[in-house]
């Protein structure tokens, strides 16, 4: 019997950016969290001559700046 997942949790989000648009992305950025809460952000970005290398990065975005990029 195949695994069903579970549904996020009521009012969570996630947003994607690449870059280039066009291309494979050499770039990316996702914010995750809920209304009124920290969310998390991570920005992931591919270097060398085929994307071999990965740089990551994770960081908190605050309370009051989910509020305003919800509100947009």
């Amino acid at each position: 019997m195949p695994r069903s997942m579970a549904p996020p949790p009521s009012g969570e989000f996630s947003i994607r950016l690449t870059k280039p648009f066009t291309q494979t992305p050499t770039t990316k950025i996702e914010i995750i969290g809920e209304p009124n809460r920290p969310a998390t952000i991570h920005h992931t970005t591919h270097v060398g001559a085929h994307n071999q290398t990965i740089i990551a990065k994770e960081g908190s975005v605050p309370t009051s700046d989910v509020n305003e990029l919800l509100a947009l």
